[in-house]
């Protein structure tokens, strides 16, 4: 069995490095629920889960032509997985840890003379407003009034990964809104602050 599968899966790493489609929609079917699994056990997240094996899933397709997976396309595909769900996590802590240090110095700034930073500021307030109802109050509790995942969780009477949910979603919405206004000169301009 295990011969078997390592030669279907030779033939469809050949297959798709010329371009077949066919190929990668038979790599997607055989693969795409483990490597979710093993993305949802490293994130704990649904979504990112999923953004994860989507990313590997493209990044196959993109790398076609150029592949050299040799004799494992299971151990490609999970070794992918696990980098991709790292630089998830690296990723996703050092936005949030910027986004949250831009928010804090537009909320403490007494006077915002850069067009640009008045700009930003009434696009996150225009953008929060959108969020869904928990989602938003989750947020503002957390930017705005200082608590902690487990006073909103008390106060709204939900759980503490209803709460990191709710956040990982305002901010994965924040950013993906705000992206053509957030410069690098914003961030070194307020970083010196």
């Amino acid at each position: 069995m295990c011969a078997a599968l390592l030669q279907d899966d030779e033939s469809l790493v050949g297959r798709l490095n010329d371009g077949d489609t066919g190929a990668l929609a038979a790599i997607y079917e055989a693969y795409w629920y483990k490597l979710y699994k093993s993305a949802w056990a490293l994130l704990k997240s649904k979504e990112l889960a999923e953004d994860v094996v989507q990313e590997v899933f493209m990044q196959l397709w993109n790398l076609r032509g150029r592949l050299s997976i040799g004799h494992s396309l299971n151990a490609y595909l999970y070794a992918s997985v696990r980098f991709q769900a790292f630089r998830t996590i690296k990723d996703r802590r050092l936005h949030e840890d910027i986004f949250d240090e831009l928010y804090h110095h537009l909320l403490t700034t007494p006077a915002l003379q850069d067009f640009e930073l008045r700009e930003l500021k009434n696009r996150i307030e225009d953008v929060v407003e959108q969020l869904p109802p928990q989602c938003k109050t989750v947020y503002k509790l957390s930017r705005e009034e200082h608590l902690s995942h487990k006073q909103i969780a008390e106060q709204l009477h939900i759980s503490t990964k209803a709460v990191e949910k709710h956040l990982t979603k305002a901010l994965r919405v924040l950013r993906l809104n705000l992206r053509d206004l957030v410069t690098i000169e914003i961030f070194f301009y307020l970083l010196k602050k």
